[in-house]
């Protein structure tokens, strides 16, 4: 048999639960191979327990998640690691920023293989194509190096049915180690945000209503969570009956658990948000973008600030969290685009604001247009993973100053309804402290225990430098 180790890197900050690397396992599990999983986040002294947890055990192979975020800094030391101490082992990265650079992580890391999109399938099949010492190229929808050769295989078809997939492996994770947690129940989407990476995957899929009731149910039972993100960009493909079906089932099945949500506009009508609150629904976010006409064109949201106007003016109507996400930065965003954008957020009044520097991912329209403004994309993984702050202004495609680009987001986030969204907070904690008291205290012991860490970390690393 096998070792195979999962692992998640994570950051330094204490993040929500390792959702991918827990639902490969329990895909595997199910086929007869049990993982170990492995979750670095949170852990400030990276190097010393990165050795600790592979002192005593010797992997045959390693699966590694990647994001295009901070924590690549963390999967390039996991990878050399791992090939100086066990020169045997298989390495295979897969995730979103291992999907998109695929051939230029296999040039520039000694990675075996990189999968490429839904991981599941073809991660099963490399373990039985490495412990059978077969060919790999029957595996569909990998990259790997044979000799000096890139040989990227067919690619595989998304899973069809998402229902079949198991419940994630959570009792392999200390859940009041993490900062929350949240579910994905659906996968690609049916929009072509010019933004965004999901527009490179058409194949929008959702779970049923019924397969997410039992997802809330067990958490609700098995763990007394009380708080829960449910963390789709498109919850139930955006359709109002599907999710007003679930809210109903949420409260007749008296799961009492309180959770946030995603929305476009579209869905926002005051028997959805009516039917959302009354089943726990705290907090709804709306990707708002823009409040300029020409920005949202060059966003591909098909869309218009009228409509937010409309969605936020029925939000505001519930004892909720309403979030406006703004994206600023644009390629050739103007003074006058940020000024609408400025406005617009003033009209909606949110209770929730965030407005984050635009950063081109790679494979997508913006990506193209950012390359054709003069960007120069990082030349290695570790490169990228300097670049993925959204509060960092380093790279500017806009037409105006960095300096303006930051004023413009402290204007839009400093209209926040403090009060409010302290209220709803206080409810909702005190709502999860009296469903299961330990864990929450737990919870808060790590975070500020974490916090301090990190405080501390810091200021030995600047009396270093």
């Amino acid at each position: 048999m096998m070792n195979i180790a999962l692992i998640y890197p994570g950051n330094k900050r204490l993040g929500p639960v390792p959702l991918g690397i827990i639902s490969l396992s329990a895909f595997l599990r199910q086929r007869g191979i049990d993982p170990r999983v492995i979750n670095f986040d949170g852990v400030i002294d990276f190097d010393k327990e990165l050795d600790r947890c592979f002192s005593n055990y010797a992997p045959d192979v390693v699966g590694i998640t990647t994001y295009t975020s901070p924590s690549l800094e963390r999967v390039v030391t996991i990878v050399h690691h791992i090939k100086r101490r066990f020169t045997g082992a298989k390495i295979v990265l897969g995730g979103v920023h291992a999907s998109i650079f695929a051939e230029d992580i296999i040039k520039e890391l000694p990675v075996d293989v990189v999968v490429i999109g839904e991981g599941e399938e073809s991660l099963w099949e490399l373990i039985n194509a490495f412990s059978a010492g077969s060919d790999l190229s029957s595996v569909c929808g990998i990259v790997y190096k044979e000799g000096s050769v890139l040989v990227r295989t067919n690619m595989r078809l998304p899973i069809a049915d998402i229902n079949l997939l198991p419940r994630p492996d959570w009792e392999k994770i200390d859940i009041s180690g993490q900062y929350y947690v949240y579910l994905i129940e659906s996968r690609g989407c049916p929009f072509s945000c010019s933004f965004c990476y999901n527009a490179l995957h058409k194949d929008y899929r959702t779970k049923s209503v019924d397969t997410v009731i039992k997802d809330f149910r067990y958490l609700y039972d098995t763990y007394r969570i009380g708080v829960i993100k449910f963390w789709d960009d498109l919850p139930f493909g955006g359709s109002k009956k599907l999710m007003i079906e679930f809210c109903d089932r949420l409260i007749r099945e008296k799961i009492k658990i309180m959770w946030s949500s995603f929305a476009r506009h579209e869905m926002i009508n005051r028997e959805v948000v009516d039917a959302m609150v009354r089943a726990g629904c705290f907090r709804i976010a709306i990707g708002v973008e823009s409040g300029s006409p020409n920005m949202l064109n060059l966003l591909n949201k098909k869309t218009n600030p009228d409509v937010y106007k409309n969605a936020f003016n029925i939000l505001g109507k519930f004892d909720i969290i309403s979030v406006a996400n703004f994206m600023i930065g644009l390629p050739g965003e103007t003074e006058e685009d940020l000024s609408k954008s400025i406005r617009l957020a003033r009209e909606l009044m949110a209770v929730e604001y965030f407005a984050v520097n635009f950063k081109p991912y790679a494979g997508t329209e913006l990506y193209k247009i950012c390359l054709g403004r003069g960007f120069i994309p990082p030349k290695s993984t570790l490169e990228w993973s300097k670049i993925t702050d959204f509060f960092d202004f380093k790279f500017n495609f806009s037409n105006v100053g960095s300096d303006t680009l930051k004023a413009a987001s402290r204007t839009i986030m400093s209209m926040q309804n403090v009060p409010k969204l302290r209220k709803v907070m206080l409810r909702v904690a005190w709502h999860s402290f009296k469903l299961n008291p330990y864990l929450e205290i737990n919870k808060i012991v790590r975070l500020m225990n974490n916090r301090l860490n990190i405080a501390v970390d810091n200021l030995l690393t600047r009396k270093q430098l």
